[in-house]
């Protein structure tokens, strides 16, 4: 079938393949398209099918000959990428042939982008790094955790007197000029985007309204009203007011504690948990960035294009969630555009030669993660929950994505305690939560 194969570096994660197809591989494929054509072929003078070939291959040369190409070079291409274990990650694309004819071997080539790889590993051998270490307070952070429960199990009630913050309103409002009248939900927050607007329902009653100037702020999250000063008409059409549980042992007792003591303790296992694990990865994170400076990869420009637009995407959506707009953020974090697509960018690149750090390591170290291990986590995270503890296996058991989400971090847990174990220790650095 192939006589011949040379596969070549293109550039950085692309390669080109040359391919000689023999010629009886070639005659055999004609002929069998030939004959579909013949079958299918409703010739003037002939029953259905039944055309001489002589006649079919002159009638229908043209179109037996394409047929026949879109039928060679798909399979021609799987044998090459499984014969040569090329890992693509596009569809190729194919060059340097013209036609075929029968009797003559067939030449072409393709290129393929393939997946990222280490040409180049440093070793661990003579790296020397400070363990990261928290710099937290529990008391603080156990009340984080508990202020977290009283806004999730808040229940709200309505109300119709003056408008308080913290209250949540519908009010039907417009601006001099504008038309219709719009009607939106508001939560009355100082950290709410909108709340240059909402503010001005303070003091109000439900069912009644008012008149206010409002100031728009350059970094308005609607870029319509951005700088510019509206008058407004509004009135309130229905609020409600958030009422939250108080934490005692009332509350501990509906989530299967004896006291709120006991659910404070559980919190702080929890948080001291995460924080040894998130210890331990960003102490591996130093030990990758030695690793890194020795280490040469083959990774693919539109692959890192690819991962920089995914990680582009969760971080829009991230912001939307949060109710914050690009601007805002941007001018939170000293970032024009160029340089926050820019910073998306080498993060992606980041992100990715981590990940094939990992990996390598993994394997080079037979390390792996079962099942069992896999399932005890999975009770560690289940005893550690506060609340809704008898979900959390059935959740992790009905979503396979989160089950590899768990996969992967126990990989990188081992990888990063083996690494840890093999470097030197040279002192520990103290971090401030939310500090990268």
């Amino acid at each position: 079938m192939i006589l011949d194969t040379q596969v070549t570096k293109k550039d950085e994660g692309v390669l080109e393949v040359k391919c000689k197809v023999a010629s009886s591989y070639i005659d055999k494929i004609l002929s069998e398209v030939a004959y579909e054509v013949q079958g299918k072929s409703n010739l003037k003078g002939f029953r259905k099918g039944k055309a001489p070939m002589p006649m079919i291959r002159k009638l229908y040369g043209g179109q037996i000959k394409y047929d026949a190409l879109n039928k060679i070079l798909p399979e021609v291409y799987e044998k090459v990428v499984k014969d040569q274990d090329i890992k693509p990650v596009t569809m190729p694309q194919f060059d340097g042939y013209e036609s075929i004819e029968e009797g003559k071997d067939l030449d072409f080539l393709f290129t393929i982008e393939i997946m990222p790889e280490i040409v180049e590993m440093a070793t661990l051998d003579g790296i020397s790094v400070k363990e990261q270490v928290f710099d937290f307070k529990m008391d603080e952070m156990v009340s984080k955790e508990l202020d977290y429960l009283k806004e999730t199990y808040a229940a709200y009630e309505q109300i119709d007197g003056e408008v308080v913050m913290g209250d949540f309103v519908k009010a039907k409002f417009k601006y001099e000029g504008d038309e219709p009248e719009k009607t939106t939900y508001f939560m009355l927050k100082e950290e709410d985007p909108y709340f240059v607007i909402s503010r001005n329902f303070l003091g109000v009653k439900i069912s009644e309204g008012g008149e206010a100037d409002v100031d728009f702020p350059e970094d308005f999250i609607d870029k319509n009203f951005s700088g510019s000063k509206k008058k407004m008409t509004f009135a309130l059409e229905e609020g409600k007011r958030v009422k939250y549980p108080q934490m005692d042992d009332e509350f501990a007792k509906k989530h299967n504690f004896e006291t709120i003591a006991a659910m404070r303790e559980v919190l702080e296992k929890k948080i001291a948990s995460h924080l040894n694990e998130e210890s331990l990865l960003s102490t591996a994170d130093k030990i990758y960035e030695k690793i890194l400076e020795g280490s040469r990869f083959d990774i693919s420009p539109s692959f890192i294009l690819e991962q920089s637009q995914a990680n582009l995407t969760r971080k829009m959506n991230d912001l939307m969630m949060r109710g914050v707009n690009v601007e805002q953020y941007l001018k939170a974090e000293g970032l024009d555009q160029k340089n926050f697509i820019d910073k998306v960018k080498e993060d992606s690149l980041a992100d990715i030669k981590k990940y094939l750090l990992v990996e390598k390591i993994a394997a080079e170290n037979e390390i792996k993660v079962t099942d069992a291990e896999v399932n005890d986590y999975i009770n560690i995270i289940k005893d550690l929950e506060v609340v809704n503890q008898d979900k959390i296996v059935d959740y992790y058991k009905k979503n396979k994505e989160a089950l590899e989400n768990v996969k992967n971090k126990l990989k990188m847990l081992k990888v990063a305690e083996m690494m840890k174990s093999k470097v030197k220790i040279s002192g520990k650095e103290k971090k401030k939560l939310g500090d990268n």
